[in-house]
């Protein structure tokens, strides 16, 4: 983790925390015959579904670059240039919208209320996974300085990736009645598999000076590639949900979103949560 993205980290969690303290003391002063105290609310379990949306290639670039996959059709020697089309893919395919199921689990605390508003908060530990293929196409041609030679080179690329996410995360949710709104951030682990299949065509074509002629030649060549890599990220999330109690127990439907901007990609996260209230009779 880089230095600005850790004092990022630090900043965030700073914020949130002086937003704690404030509610806080604002809960102290709505009501002085009572002195607040934290209570634990209650400890749930919650499922749902997770809808990635991508909003630019910035992921898959990530990956693409992170692969350490040589374009090329050789190992180019000092005499050899391209001269035509890129290297560098102009265009990657992708689904916009896939899903993925998402887990989490963690307490609920209380910490005073203003009327009939609570403060509660979440700590929750919450698993994601994300999965799905993207491909790209490379076209170019290269040739020695002497023009004596020349390759024209047809890459096609597929790759199939799976993104497990592992996150620590904390959430300030004002409630009032049977409803609630939610503020959160998440310190988010984000382990990626991708597996690589190529499929490259090379049209080769030599100059014989001392006969004069061309001769040419056509490979298809088919090679695979295996990569794990990682990245952490700490995004925002907000969200709304309702509330349904039943004795100790409480059903929580709720929709949250976040935004992961500089990933690529925005999570749309659906789910119901099971609360269990130890200290309700």
């Amino acid at each position: 983790m880089s230095f600005l993205r850790f004092q990022k980290m630090k900043k965030i969690f700073l914020f949130l925390f002086f937003i704690s303290l404030f509610q806080i003391g604002f809960s102290q002063k709505s009501d002085s015959s009572q002195t607040p105290k934290i209570k634990l609310t209650g400890i749930f379990i919650s499922a749902g579904l997770n809808v990635t949306q991508y909003n630019s290639n910035a992921f898959f670039s990530y990956l693409t670059n992170n692969m350490g996959t040589e374009n090329l059709a050789f190992p180019i020697a000092n005499y050899y240039s391209v001269v035509s089309g890129s290297v560098i893919p102009n265009q990657i395919t992708y689904t916009n919208l896939i899903n993925g199921p998402v887990l989490n689990t963690g307490l609920i605390v209380n910490t005073g209320r203003f009327k009939n508003l609570f403060w509660n908060h979440k700590l929750e530990i919450s698993y994601v996974q994300v999965s799905n293929n993207f491909s790209y196409l490379i076209n170019y041609a290269e040739v020695s300085d002497y023009q004596i030679t020349r390759h024209d080179i047809s890459d096609t690329f597929q790759f199939r990736y799976k993104q497990q996410i592992l996150s620590i995360g904390y959430k300030f949710q004002p409630t009032y009645k049977f409803m609630f709104l939610s503020f959160g951030v998440h310190c988010s682990f984000n382990l990626v598999k991708v597996n690589e299949y190529k499929k490259e065509r090379i049209i080769g074509s030599s100059y014989n000076e001392n006969t004069g002629k061309t001769t040419t030649d056509t490979s298809n060549n088919v090679s695979y590639n295996s990569t794990n890599m990682h990245f952490i990220n700490v995004p925002f999330e907000v969200g709304i949900g309702g509330i349904i109690h039943i004795n100790r127990i409480s059903l929580e439907p709720a929709f949250y979103f976040t935004p992961c901007l500089s990933n690529g990609y925005n999570f749309y996260n659906l789910s119901l949560e099971i609360l269990f209230n130890p200290r309700k009779k």
